[in-house]
């Protein structure tokens, strides 16, 4: 708002900015709800898989049964019927593509990725991982990363002249 009263060269453009910043992060949250998401569904069960991408980290069966007042059988069956997984496979689904954000984009090490995505050791998150992708975290990592620099803001390159 403060660049919306400033009368100088720069207040349109880097509101203008502010403005993509905005919408960049509107987007890049907005798609992660998508990810499930049905329109044929009832509109409560789209809560529960909301509910289950924001935080299936930490999310047992039993804590979101009791949260939206399913049984656990019925709650597996509706899961089932909605993602075509079951609970542990959707969950397991969603930490791993968490994951392969994080190796593909970040330097975190492989512990840090395992704690962040939910997983209670770093040998736990290698085996599940080795399973699903045939390769350990390391491997994919080095095939998968991206090489391109860093963007640093204002950066200056020093020439060496002769």
């Amino acid at each position: 708002m403060g660049e919306n009263y400033k009368n100088d060269s720069y207040s349109n453009a880097c509101c203008i900015n502010w403005i993509n910043l905005l919408f960049s992060n509107l987007l890049r949250n907005y798609s992660k709800t998508l990810q499930f998401y049905d329109y044929q569904m009832g509109a409560d069960f789209s809560l529960v898989l909301q509910y289950i991408q924001h935080n299936y980290q930490t999310l047992t069966l039993a804590s979101l049964a009791e949260l939206f007042h399913y049984s656990e059988p019925h709650l597996c069956t509706l899961i089932k019927q909605n993602t075509g997984h079951n609970f542990t496979g959707l969950i397991k689904r969603l930490r791993l593509a968490e994951a392969i954000d994080y190796l593909t984009n970040t330097n975190l090490k492989i512990g840090e990725i395992a704690e962040k995505v939910g997983y209670n050791s770093a040998d736990h998150f290698s085996r599940v991982f080795r399973s699903t992708y045939k390769m350990s975290p390391q491997e994919y990592r080095k095939q998968n990363s991206h090489t391109e620099e860093a963007f640093v803001p204002f950066e200056v390159k020093n020439e060496k002249t002769n």
